[in-house]
């Protein structure tokens, strides 16, 4: 998340955080960071990672409906509209 995001939410680096799209919801750390445009979130691909029980990360396939695809049948994981909120 951008920094400038982060402030306004008052949110901090590192801070769990609950995302929330149409397809479901997941909790994860946050990293702030200037490489984010303001008004977007970042979930990288790749993650979600369940290893012996724990989960690293979030996965970006669990927060795309099924029928938000594109044309030709590919999931379109950018442009997902989300609510992020502060876990406590």
């Amino acid at each position: 998340m951008n920094p400038a995001d982060a402030a306004a939410l008052k949110f901090s680096d590192g801070q769990d955080v609950k995302v929330t799209t149409a397809a479901g919801s997941a909790v994860g750390e946050l990293e702030v960071t200037d490489q984010v445009r303001e008004g977007m979130v970042l979930v990288p691909h790749g993650f979600g990672l369940n290893y012996e029980g724990t989960v690293y990360g979030i996965n970006a396939n669990h927060l795309t409906q099924s029928a938000h695809r594109d044309p030709l049948g590919t999931p379109l994981h950018r442009f997902v509209p989300c609510r992020i909120e502060s876990v406590e």
